[in-house]
């Protein structure tokens, strides 16, 4: 099948608009793994699996490729979970796997764009209080 760049460009999100591909989780250096899924016949989507590496730190915001729909940061040291971290993904995130880490606070509202997360493992972490507010967005 063939895409238009234009398409190609809003189906993938992996091009900006100079022309340049922006980094991306998926670039050597950050020690993740991307796999393409088939999703539809129009959209294709990426699990993604990072592991820790030493003095290299995730900067989700900015490199979290736009079409992740799995994405498994189990293991990897994390101690907080900030609002705006994982909005580059939103609506496309059906699974987030955070188990094993360190995670003692979670910002009100860091799920908010994730209205289609159908998994969301947050065992085994430091987790002492709980609120509502901070699964604000999540619907299922």
């Amino acid at each position: 099948m063939h895409l238009d760049p234009i398409w190609a460009l809003l189906v993938l999100g992996l091009t900006s608009v100079r022309g340049q591909t922006p980094p991306t989780l998926c670039d050597q250096g950050y020690n993740c793994f991307c796999d393409t899924k088939r999703l539809s016949d129009d959209l294709i989507g990426l699990k993604v699996n990072c592991h820790p590496v030493e003095g290299v730190e995730l900067d989700l915001t900015r490199l979290l490729p736009p079409n992740t729909y799995h994405l498994d940061l189990a293991k990897y040291g994390m101690t907080e979970l900030v609002s705006g971290m994982f909005s580059r993904a939103g609506a496309a995130m059906k699974k987030l796997d955070l188990q094993n880490n360190a995670i003692a606070y979670i910002d009100e509202g860091v799920f908010v764009d994730m209205v289609n997360l159908e998994v969301l493992d947050l065992s085994m972490n430091n987790l002492e209080v709980i609120t509502m507010d901070m699964f604000e967005g999540l619907k299922k």
